[in-house]
């Protein structure tokens, strides 16, 4: 049963980047011999990072497993999210590869912004019919 059909099958329920995966919400590694239960078909579309990173954690709800996510990712792109904010004026004094860098460095930044403040449940309420 997918746990999120409110939003278009092609967005991770975590994150809201391209989902390429399902996310088990209790992971089939946990199910055992009775991966055919109700269990085993409860599920989200996720990128494979977030479906990486939450691995086969067990949470009690799916807003804890969200939660636990986002942590992660903090805690994985804490360099990212450190790297200063340049203005435009400080960018035309740079040039080549280093100009490159930085612009790369603050893409990297913005996407990372919109994946900690997405929100699915929100997402999904702009999709209901």
């Amino acid at each position: 049963m997918n746990y999120c059909k409110d939003l278009p099958s092609c967005i991770c329920f975590y994150c809201g980047q391209l989902s390429t995966c399902r996310d088990h919400i209790v992971p089939v590694a946990w199910l055992g011999t009775y991966r055919h239960n109700e269990w085993s078909s409860a599920w989200v579309q996720s990128c494979s990072e977030c479906n990486t990173l939450l691995s086969d954690c067990v949470f009690d709800s799916l807003p804890e497993r969200l939660e636990y996510l986002k942590a992660r990712l903090l805690k994985r792109y804490k360099k990212v999210l450190s790297i200063p904010e340049w203005t435009p004026s400080e960018l035309v004094e740079l040039e080549g590869e280093i100009l490159q860098y930085v612009i790369q460095g603050q893409k990297a930044k913005a996407i990372l912004h919109q994946r900690l403040q997405f929100d699915p449940y929100a997402e999904m309420a702009l999709h209901v019919s």
